[in-house]
């Protein structure tokens, strides 16, 4: 699996890695972005965007937010890749439709 993974500074917001999906002239569409921010040690941490709700959908931002696109560092690209694999590889559970569950 090939992912591009992009460093987002947006308005408002500050660093974003994400995996870029579609690059259009008035948006940017990306897959599992995360914030970057600090812990209370000083050390980089990584917060889903919109606390698990954009994990797996595509999020979109409007390039009249973004101040830049560009490359990470790849030792964080490298975390945030085997991040992205260890939450598409943990067991799903799921309730059928139509069913009671008791």
């Amino acid at each position: 699996m090939t992912m591009t993974v992009k460093l987002l500074n947006i308005n408002n917001i500050g660093p974003v890695l994400a995996v870029l999906q579609t690059d259009s002239a008035e948006a940017v569409v990306v897959n599992y972005p995360a914030q970057l921010g600090t812990d209370e040690n000083g050390e980089i941490i990584l917060r889903d965007y919109l606390e698990f709700v954009s994990m797996e959908k595509n999020v979109i931002f409007y390039k009249s937010n973004i101040i830049s696109v560009s490359d990470a560092n790849p030792a964080l690209v490298d975390a945030y890749v085997d991040a992205i694999k260890a939450i598409e590889n943990t067991p799903k559970v799921f309730v059928p439709e139509n069913k009671i569950i008791l």
